[in-house]
């Protein structure tokens, strides 16, 4: 079923260090931004994820009446036909597993649109998904090289293979009996016995800031797709003003792609007479629900602390001047 997108990450695989990795993390935050809206009244036929796929990895999706039964179909296409005043084509075409479609837009179906720009989001992902890969693969190497264990010189291979036993039990959480000669290679005055001290043990201190790479990274993704991540401790640091001036800027880009979608939808009805209509997915939400109790807008928690730390410093001036 991810023929589509397969297709569209071999064409650049190659240039891709860790592809594996680099993969997961790609569909993962893919799959986030597939769920950023929520329709309601779905015509038939007219599958939201792969709709949604379609936007944001081709930037433009088709849709119109089935050729195969009386449903509708969405699909990833292109503009053609003659050109409008603006040099974008007046018709569209595309194809399905089962069917090829041309049609005259808002006459034998409509275009629904990523944003403004008719992007997609292949580079964004593509570039993050890259970069969280990296820091993971570091992270990984950090821990690694930091482990408070010596690395063990032996003699021979055959005292390798003892102590490389004994390691593998360990790890796997099991209880050995050793030998007297073996016990004796761990005498450190023991001529056979070496140790290899090439372990950063001070790297220890230095895995937190990894963590805040990722975690910063994380934020910069989601900043740029109009999502606002806010962390209480960072927030902290951080005036009213400048949690109001990232709260809009995060929503330029979410709201500049619901109103292409909004507007796909009453094109679609304009034409087929149906109700269909999308708005933001429920966490989107600034306002604590009544429903769960739940406090969606974390930055809230931060203002309302910001702001009654600001209250008590003006009572405490006006009862001094009092």
């Amino acid at each position: 079923m991810y023929d589509f997108y397969f297709k569209m990450w071999n064409d650049r695989k190659e240039r891709v260090k860790h592809k594996q990795l680099n993969f997961a993390y790609y569909f993962e935050l893919l799959e986030k931004l597939i769920n950023c809206f929520d329709y309601e009244n779905t015509p038939d036929g007219i599958d939201e994820t792969f709709l949604e796929m379609y936007l944001l990895m081709n930037g433009t999706a088709g849709i119109t009446k089935s050729s195969l039964d009386d449903k509708y179909v969405c699909f990833a296409g292109s503009y053609c036909g003659d050109l409008n005043e603006y040099g974008i084509g007046k018709s569209y075409v595309g194809a399905t597993c089962g069917s090829s479609y041309e049609y005259e837009i808002d006459k034998g179906g409509v275009v629904g649109l990523n944003n403004r720009l008719r992007t997609g989001r292949n580079n964004l992902l593509d570039r993050y998904s890259g970069l969280l890969a990296n820091i993971e693969e570091s992270m990984n190497v950090g821990i690694i090289n930091t482990r408070l264990l010596d690395i063990i010189e032996c003699s021979d291979e055959k005292d390798v293979n003892q102590i490389q036993s004994i390691n593998e039990q360990l790890k796997r959480g099991e209880l050995t009996a050793v030998s007297s000669k073996m016990i004796s290679i761990f005498d450190e005055n023991n001529p056979r016995f070496k140790k290899l001290d090439i372990n950063d043990k001070n790297g220890v201190e230095k895995l937190q800031y990894y963590s805040r790479f990722y975690e910063d990274t994380l934020k910069r993704l989601w900043l740029e797709s109009g999502i606002e991540i806010t962390n209480k401790d960072k927030s902290a640091q951080v005036n009213v003003e400048e949690l109001h001036s990232f709260t809009n800027y995060s929503r330029i880009t979410i709201e500049d792609m619901l109103k292409c979608r909004e507007n796909m939808c009453n094109d679609f009805n304009a034409l087929y007479g149906t109700e269909w209509s999308v708005k933001l997915n429920h966490l989107f939400d600034n306002v604590s629900s009544e429903e769960d109790g739940v406090l969606n807008d974390v930055s809230r928690e931060t203002l309302t602390e910001t702001e009654t730390e600001e209250t008590k410093e003006t009572e405490i001036k006006e009862s001094e001047v009092k």
